[in-house]
Formats: C-alpha cells, sequence, structure tokens
C-alpha cells in the first residue's frame, strides 16, 4: 500500500463515551473524502496491560450525509455498515476498505461498557490516492 496520505489523533473512552458494541454513544471521527482512495485504518490502544487480559475492541466506518441515523437502542444499524474489523482482544485493530468519495462516520468500540471499557486510543487513517482527506472528532447527536 503506497500511502501519500496519512492522518492521525488521539481519542477516549470515558464516562457515556465507554458505550460498548455497535453504540452510537462511542467517539466518532468524520472522514471526508474528496475522492474515492483504499484506506487502511489502525485503531491503538494505549495500555500496559497483555493481550490476554484485554477486552475486544473494533472498528466501523459508517457512510454518513453529515446526519447520522441510530436505532431506538443507539446501536449503529446494520445497513449503515460500509466495512468493520472484528472484536479482537489486542492493543491494535486494523481494517483495509476502499471508500467512494463522500463522509463517512468512523467509532471504535471497545466489547465493554462502563468504566472497565474506558482507555485512550489513537487512531490513523492512511489513504493510497492523495486526496483532500479530513479526519475530525464528531457529535451528531
Amino acid at each position: 500500500l503506497s500511502v501519500p496520505h496519512k492522518l492521525s489523533t488521539t481519542g477516549m473512552w470515558k464516562g457515556e463515551s465507554a458505550a460498548g458494541f455497535r453504540n452510537f454513544k462511542n467517539p466518532k471521527y468524520l472522514l471526508n473524502m474528496s475522492k474515492p482512495s483504499r484506506c487502511f485504518f489502525t485503531v491503538t490502544r494505549q495500555t500496559n496491560k497483555p493481550n490476554s487480559e484485554l477486552d475486544g475492541f473494533a472498528i466501523f466506518v459508517v457512510k454518513t450525509s453529515l446526519t447520522l441515523e441510530k436505532t431506538e437502542n443507539g446501536w449503529c444499524p446494520d445497513d449503515s455498515i460500509i466495512s468493520k474489523s472484528t472484536f479482537i482482544k489486542s492493543s491494535q485493530v486494523t481494517l483495509d476498505c476502499n471508500l467512494d468519495a463522500g463522509f463517512f462516520t468512523l467509532f471504535p468500540c471497545r466489547r465493554t461498557e462502563g468504566i472497565e471499557g474506558e482507555g485512550v486510543f489513537t487512531i490513523t487513517v492512511e489513504c493510497e490516492e492523495t486526496a483532500d482527506a479530513r479526519l475530525e472528532q464528531y457529535h451528531p447527536f
């Protein structure tokens, strides 16, 4: 993967944003792609625990029109998910996918919610095509 464009930011699961599996209360990041590109996503959580002691976590990519829709229970609907990684017990999760031009919401989520699900992470997006891509924290609700 040739990577002419790389974006990175640090975030945190804390309090209500440590919402657990596929819940829209998890931290969200808006990715604006000016043209189609193959993208590689990495979420790395800061921890001193061995992988065997970690809860699972994953990253979801959702196509959005700047107004995310959520279900009554607050979960991300299946039909809005463009791509997702597998929940794994690790300090790092990755995802490789092709994205069209437009807006996407990225949200890393832990399997565990509440205080056990709190923690700091770094999310990195690497785009194969040189694009006017932007990544920023997003608070739609």
